[in-house]
This record gives C-alpha cells, sequence and structure tokens, in this order.
C-alpha cells in the first residue's frame, strides 16, 4: 500500500513539474498584419510576461527555413527583452519571408526563452500569403475547369470556347468580364451573375482557313469590381494541319458536236494536299478528248478514265477543263466532199492513159514495144481539134501497127531530140472512146527498166476554150 501511494507521488510530482516551470513565461501574439503579398512584411505583437521571482532578458527566435525574424527596434531582437519579475512588455515582431512561397497560410512558431532562468515557451502566428490581385475563388466557386477549348482546332471551323462561372457570394456581380486572347484570338466579353448564380459563357471564333499549323495558348482573365482576378488562366491548343481538295463547281456546256466540262478544285487546308481526280472516258471517246492542263488515262474496275494529279497549296485552286469534240468527223466529211465536188469539177474532161507492152525480147533485153493510148471523153459535151502527142527516144524507130479499132499517128517525125507521134483528131463526142497505137522498136536491147514520157492532149471546146491534159508516164521492165 505504502509503495502505491509513493508511485502516486512520483507521477504527480512529473506531471506538475512541466507545467510549473511553463508558468514561469506567459507569451500571447496578436496580429498586426498577418495577410501579405510576396515581397511584405507580416508583423506581430509579441507580448511577454515575466513570471518568475527575479528579472530577466527575454530573447525571441524560430527554427522556420521560410521566414526571417526580426523586432521593431532591432534591438529588442538582437539584444533581447528586460522584463522585471512579474511585469509584462509587448514587442512588434516582424517576418520576411526568405524565398517565393506558393499562395496559402504558413504556420511559424516562435520561442521565447529566458536568458537567466533557462525558461522557455512557444507561440505560433499564422501567415496568409495572398496575390497582389485578388483570387479567383473569393469571387467564383472551384470547378473542375473554368475554361474548356479543343485540344487541336482546324482552321475554318467553328470553335467553341466555353467558360463556367458559379457565383460563390451573396453579392451581385453586375458586371464581370472575361477577356480571351492568344495569338490567333482575342475577345471581350461582358457579363453579370446574380448571387450564387451558375452561367457557362459559350463563345464562337472561326479561324482564318490559310492559318498554317503552330501552337498557341489562350489566355483567359476574369475582371470584377474593376479587378483583375488572379491567377490568370492559361489552356494550350495546337492549329492542326489538313490538305484538302475538293470540287468547288462543275460546269457542263454542250454545244453542236462539241461538249465542255469544266470542274474547279481548291484546297481547303492549311498545308499543300495532293489528290487524283478523274472523269470517265471510253477509248472511242478520247480520241475526240483535249483537256487542260494535260491529263493521262487510267483504268479501274475494267473502264477507263481520263486523270489528273493535283498539288496544291493553302487556298489554291484549279481549273480542269474537258472537251469532247467530234466537230472533227464533220470537218474530214466535208473536206472530202469537197475534194470530191472540186475533182469533179475541175478534173480533165477528156482522159488519156498510156501503156506500153512488151512484144519482142533479145538476150535477156526489150526490142519491140507496142504503146497503147485510150483516150475516152467522160464529159456531156463534144469537143473538137484533138491533138495527141507522144515523144519516145531516139534510139527507138516507130512503125505504125495496121491493126483492126486502133486509131493510126496523123505524122511522126524527129525534132532533132525526140521522135514525136502525133494523132490529130477533128471530134470527140460525149462518152466516146479511141485506142491509139503504135510500135516502138529500138536499136539497142534495153536492159532493166525503161519509163517513157506522158501523152499530152489538146482539144477545144465548142466556145473554143483551149484546154490540155496529160496522161501518166509509164515504166517497163524486160
Amino acid at each position: 500500500m505504502v509503495s502505491g501511494l509513493r508511485l502516486f507521488a512520483v507521477l504527480l510530482l512529473l506531471a506538475v513539474v512541466p507545467s510549473v516551470f511553463a508558468a514561469q513565461i506567459g507569451v500571447e501574439s496578436l496580429p498586426v498584419h498577418e495577410s501579405v503579398i510576396p515581397g511584405e512584411q507580416a508583423a506581430f505583437d509579441i507580448r511577454i510576461t515575466n513570471n518568475q521571482d527575479s528579472e530577466d532578458v527575454f530573447r525571441m527566435s524560430s527554427n522556420d527555413l521560410y521566414w526571417d525574424l526580426l523586432s521593431d527596434p532591432l534591438y529588442d531582437y538582437f539584444s533581447g527583452v528586460e522584463i522585471r519579475a512579474g511585469d509584462s512588455k509587448t514587442v512588434r515582431l516582424l517576418l520576411n519571408t526568405l524565398e517565393d512561397l506558393e499562395y496559402g497560410q504558413y504556420r511559424v512558431d516562435v520561442a521565447v526563452k529566458s536568458q537567466k532562468g533557462k525558461n522557455s515557451a512557444t507561440v505560433p502566428v499564422y501567415i496568409t500569403v495572398r496575390p497582389e490581385k485578388p483570387l479567383i475563388r473569393e469571387y467564383l466557386a472551384a470547378v473542375t475547369r473554368i475554361v474548356e477549348i479543343p485540344p487541336v482546332i482546324h482552321p475554318g471551323q467553328n470553335i467553341t470556347v466555353k467558360v463556367n462561372l458559379i457565383n460563390r457570394n451573396p453579392k451581385n456581380l453586375p458586371e464581370l468580364k472575361v477577356l480571351l486572347s492568344s495569338n490567333l484570338i482575342n475577345r471581350e466579353v461582358v457579363t453579370s451573375l446574380e448571387p450564387l448564380q451558375s452561367k457557362v459563357l459559350e463563345e464562337k471564333f472561326v479561324l482564318d482557313a490559310r492559318t498554317p499549323p503552330q501552337g498557341d495558348v489562350l489566355t483567359v482573365q476574369l475582371i470584377a469590381d474593376g479587378n483583375v482576378l488572379e491567377p490568370v488562366i492559361t489552356e494550350r491548343f495546337e492549329i492542326g494541319s489538313f490538305g484538302e481538295i475538293e470540287i468547288q463547281s462543275a460546269d457542263v456546256d454542250k454545244q453542236f458536236l462539241r461538249t465542255v466540262e469544266k470542274r474547279v478544285y481548291a484546297n481547303t487546308g492549311n498545308v499543300r494536299g495532293d489528290k487524283i481526280v478523274e472523269l470517265e472516258s471510253s477509248g472511242l471517246k478520247k480520241l475526240f478528248t483535249s483537256t487542260e492542263p494535260d491529263s493521262f488515262t487510267i483504268t479501274k474496275d475494267g473502264k477507263k478514265y481520263v486523270a489528273w494529279q493535283l498539288s496544291l497549296g493553302p487556298q489554291e485552286s484549279i481549273a480542269v477543263t474537258r472537251t469532247v469534240s467530234y466537230r472533227i468527223i464533220l470537218f474530214i466529211a466535208l473536206l472530202s466532199a469537197g475534194a470530191a465536188a472540186a475533182y469533179y469539177l475541175f478534173r480533165s474532161p477528156v482522159v488519156a492513159v498510156k501503156k506500153a507492152n512488151v512484144v519482142n525480147l533479145k538476150g535477156g533485153g526489150i526490142s519491140e514495144l507496142k504503146i497503147i493510148v485510150h483516150l475516152r471523153n467522160r464529159s456531156p459535151h463534144t469537143y473538137e481539134r484533138i491533138t495527141v502527142t507522144d515523144r519516145t527516144p531516139t534510139i527507138a524507130d516507130v512503125t505504125v501497127d495496121h491493126g483492126l479499132g486502133t486509131v493510126k499517128p496523123s505524122s511522126v517525125y524527129n525534132d532533132g531530140r525526140r521522135t514525136i507521134v502525133k494523132w490529130e483528131i477533128k471530134t470527140l463526142e460525149k462518152g466516146e472512146e479511141l485506142m491509139l497505137s503504135y510500135n516502138m522498136n529500138t536499136r539497142l536491147v534495153i536492159l532493166g527498166t525503161v519509163k517513157l514520157a506522158p501523152v499530152s492532149v489538146r482539144f477545144f471546146s465548142a466556145r473554143g476554150a483551149k484546154l490540155v491534159t496529160r496522161s501518166r508516164a509509164v515504166e517497163v521492165s524486160a
């Protein structure tokens, strides 16, 4: 029983002793300037009470790594504060941050220690580090995302930027400005928020279709009561790259035996685009087709197409044209008809055809030829004073064939260079035909091929117009 009492006494003594020592120093803190912006100095009044039996000097310190302690006046901190037994004294304590701190509340434990009595006490001070400008959360309720913008944007298409607003205060905000800015987007929107009201602002933008691919940052500032709220919100987004060649227009102009198809293609993207465009064709149709620019032919699924390989830069366009014209057929038909008409209109009404047959051969060469001239009036008119003239080399002698059915030469003579065989005919009726002939005997054997001059025919119309025609030259081989 005695042992238990002793144990209880010892425990009671251990519990009372710290309280006695702690009561030797009384410390209180009163905030003077506890909410600061970066670079400002926090201030607190520290009231120290000396409950010891004798006068002592009290010093203040802190082990906090982010805050530096000073006093006003400075000697209170560096030399300590002298306080008589039973008295109290208030010291102005100044705190400066040693580095940039995030916004929020910080606790700094300030220790007060007596020099003679070796007694100490600790008092916490609470400092709020806030931005120079008001915080968004002071006005608006926190949401997952205040600003929403698509991460990838295609120029030329509608972009929707959403700003989620919730008024967390019972205070009415009659004018809340929302500034949206980036390299590509700039707009100011003014709205209002009633107490505890929620609102979603939706702003639509359309970027120039020629905007090249790039990264950008959307900056959003909220301004309430003339103050820019912190923090400023930033959202990254990108301008996507795409090259899309699309048909802009298609026209078909149908004319007489001619069709012109014109199509305009444009690159609606922001980078260079490539595309093969094609039009169905056929083998026969291709013969009468021309294109601008030049095209090529491809075959797909058994069908033929004319095609173009297009390569266009951003917002460039090009017109491709296919012309199918069958007018060439008509032109050729008309030309042929005209040629035939001209032939029949301007051809000689009297035609002469000269032929030569080999009669005798000697030593493998030609020694005698029979010359026949077929004379025919193929017109519906009668012609007069027909003179048929043929010329033979001087190395040959001319003999007249007295056979029936042929007209003998009227005269045969030598003009010094050649032998001339001539027929004189009074008239040649319409449709009349005559066979003129003679034999040509060569003094020397002709080896190989001999070429004979054409026959010339001179004749006169009933009105006295002189006309001349010729036969073709003749070649004879042994």
